[in-house]
Formats: C-alpha cells, sequence, structure tokens
C-alpha cells in the first residue's frame, strides 16, 4: 500500500469536527502529510451562499490554526451541496484519506451517518475515516494505534481492505487482527468483534453494508 500523503477534512466547525482534527492531526503526523481543510457552503442552508462565502472562508483561515501550524495545508472554502463538493475535491485533488466525523443516532441512513457522508462513501474514490464520537475525542497525545482489527465480507477486494489494515498495523507495530464474516449479520458482528478486541481501529471494505458498523463502532472505521 502507498503510504498516505493527502488528508482531506471537511469541516463544519462543530465539536465533531474540532474532535476529528485530533486524530486527523495525529494521522497526518503519522505519515507525514498535508492536509486540505474543506468547508462547502451548504445551497440548501443559505439564502445567499455567495455571499455567506467570504465570512466563512475567513473562519475557515483561522479554524484550529494553532493545533495545525506545524502542518502543510490548505483551506478552500466553495459553494455547493456538500457531498457533490467533497467527492468532486478528493477526486480532482488525489485525496489518499478522507476524514470526517458522522453522527451515531437513528435507524435511517440520513439520522445514522448524515446524508453526506453516506454519499461521500458511495462516491469517493479513496478510503473514508469516520468516527461516530468525534466530539468525545481524547486528547492529541493520547491517540494511538495498538490494536487493528479488519473485518472481511464476502463481496469485499480483500486484499485491498487487507493492505490497508497492514498498513497501520505496520505503522506503528500494532497487533493486526482478521475477523471473517460468513453469515448472520455482519455488521453488528464487526462491531461487537471490534470491542471484544479493544480495537482502536476498524478497517472493514465498502461493499459490506459499513452503516451499521460505523454507527455501533466503538473505535473510528476506515471503510477502504
Amino acid at each position: 500500500m502507498s503510504a498516505i500523503k493527502k488528508i482531506l477534512f471537511p469541516v463544519d466547525f462543530s465539536e465533531r469536527s474540532a474532535g476529528a482534527a485530533r486524530y486527523v492531526e495525529a494521522m497526518a503526523g503519522w505519515f507525514e502529510a498535508e492536509i486540505m481543510l474543506l468547508h462547502v457552503v451548504d445551497t440548501g442552508s443559505h439564502w445567499y451562499p455567495e455571499d455567506a462565502k467570504p465570512h466563512l472562508q475567513h473562519l475557515l483561515d483561522e479554524y484550529l490554526k494553532d493545533e495545525l501550524k506545524y502542518f502543510t495545508t490548505q483551506r478552500v472554502c466553495v459553494v455547493g451541496e456538500p457531498a457533490a463538493k467533497i467527492a468532486e475535491i478528493a477526486k480532482s485533488w488525489g485525496a489518499d484519506l478522507v476524514m470526517m466525523p458522522t453522527r451515531g443516532m437513528g435507524p435511517f441512513r440520513r439520522l445514522l451517518l448524515g446524508s453526506a457522508t453516506a454519499k461521500v462513501l458511495h462516491d469517493v474514490p479513496c478510503p473514508v475515516w469516520t468516527g461516530v464520537h468525534s466530539e468525545n475525542a481524547p486528547r492529541l497525545e493520547q491517540i494511538g494505534c495498538k490494536r487493528v482489527l479488519c473485518a472481511l465480507h464476502p463481496g469485499d477486494s480483500r486484499a485491498k481492505v487487507l493492505g490497508w489494515a497492514t498498513l497501520f498495523a505496520d505503522e506503528h507495530q500494532a497487533t493486526l487482527k482478521t475477523v471473517e464474516a460468513l453469515s448472520g449479520d455482519s455488521s453488528q458482528n464487526a462491531a461487537c468483534a471490534a470491542k471484544e478486541f479493544g480495537a482502536d481501529l476498524l478497517v472493514i471494505g465498502r461493499g459490506s453494508a459499513p452503516y451499521e458498523v460505523l454507527r455501533d463502532s466503538p473505535c473510528p472505521v476506515i471503510s477502504v
């Protein structure tokens, strides 16, 4: 697997974004990666999105300025539909990883992940990091990766999923465990296995209906 050199970090200035930023900072430090902070001025949430853009660009320019001062960063503010713009920029910039927090509530996809996250998972070509508990993120120095769980499901690109899990395990000299889901509620099995293993990171294939996994996982998830 290639190292992660470009991380796309969509932000909405929420508490979840601030918590996820600690994981972004850790990830960028581990792989010496460049970070693009992206804010999309949602045309469905603003009466005059172009008028709102200069103010939001200023907020973005100042956002986490001290925390990310040692990293190479870009700060891009655009107008449009959030998921479409995130996918578009992930492709055009050549992002290696998209990192975004999610909501962990509700039985439906819209409430479970937020519609933007669900669409991004469907549309972007690179792996996507998600964390439903980002608002409760630990301090930067407490973020580590000692145990990596790789959940393999029928229909996944097994070599690709395992390759990404191995990338993180090798980077941290972490314990890597794989679990096979052959029958039953594979999503619930993956989340339960992550909890039992005490995983710091769960790596899954995107073809394995990951939405319930993202909701229930006790640790961040990378969907490949």
